[in-house]
């Protein structure tokens, strides 16, 4: 089985699930979900979902990880500015 590092983004993915039918021109009742995501961390997990051993580096802005999935023990800190 391949071994895969996965380098980028980790950011909020907000989910909105609305409650019922659409309505047009209206508001719509939905319950709104705030996620860990980022499209290189979603990658990574499907990878590891699927038996594909999986390493992941990316960069946090400002905030603690949220995720379960990260192992705390590895994360490290930087003062540096994210992004360029």
């Amino acid at each position: 089985m391949p071994k895969v590092l996965v380098v980028g983004d980790v950011m909020d993915d907000i989910l909105v699930l609305p409650k019922g039918e659409i309505r047009l021109d209206t508001d719509t009742d939905s319950q709104i979900q705030q996620q860990p995501g980022g499209s290189a961390a979603n990658f990574a997990c499907w990878l590891a979902s699927l038996g594909v051993e999986t390493h992941f580096v990316g960069r946090v802005g400002g905030r603690r990880l949220r995720s379960p999935l990260a192992d705390s023990s590895k994360v490290q800190s930087s003062s540096a500015p994210a992004g360029g």
